[in-house]
């Protein structure tokens, strides 16, 4: 009876060794992937911090603690690609002078995004109209000649 009993207790502290290997195998793997996303993340975080700052903004707060929004090259790419007719740096020189000077009107770090964004908007919507009124003002010129050459003309 006794070796009846050894032989299941060695059957089951093998099993549980097993299953505590299968565990710590398991745990090993979860901490390894755990640690290559953090290493992922790190330099993801890095490559977002690594862009360069272009230009600084100065918001709500930068009269008592000199907080500026920083505007990055990147960000100014994704704004020249939407805003192709428009010089977004120029505009973002303008922008600071109007921030320098309005100080009662400057933005907070959350909404310098938008109000950039309009300003933006609305320069080239501003664009857009003196490209229709040449266009316009082209056409009604060349008109204008046609009808005077056929007055001369006749």
């Amino acid at each position: 009876m006794m070796k009846i009993t050894n032989k299941l207790t060695n059957n089951v502290t093998n099993e549980q060794q097993t299953n505590n290997k299968q565990i710590t195998t398991n745990k090993k793997e979860k901490n390894d992937k755990n640690i290559k996303n953090i290493r992922n993340n790190i330099i993801l975080s890095d490559a977002i911090t690594s862009d360069n700052i272009v230009i600084e903004l100065p918001t709500n707060k930068f009269k008592k603690s000199n907080e500026t929004f920083k505007v990055t090259e990147s960000f100014i790419k994704e704004m020249q690609e939407i805003y192709g007719n428009v010089n977004v740096l120029q505009q973002l020189k303008q922008m600071k002078a109007w921030l320098l000077t309005n100080e009662n009107k400057r933005k907070t770090v959350g909404g310098m995004k938008r109000f950039i964004n309009y300003w933006l908007s609305k320069k080239q919507n501003q664009y857009s109209e003196k490209l229709q009124d040449k266009k316009t003002n082209f056409s009604f010129q060349e008109n204008e000649s046609k009808s005077l050459n056929t007055l001369y003309d006749n």
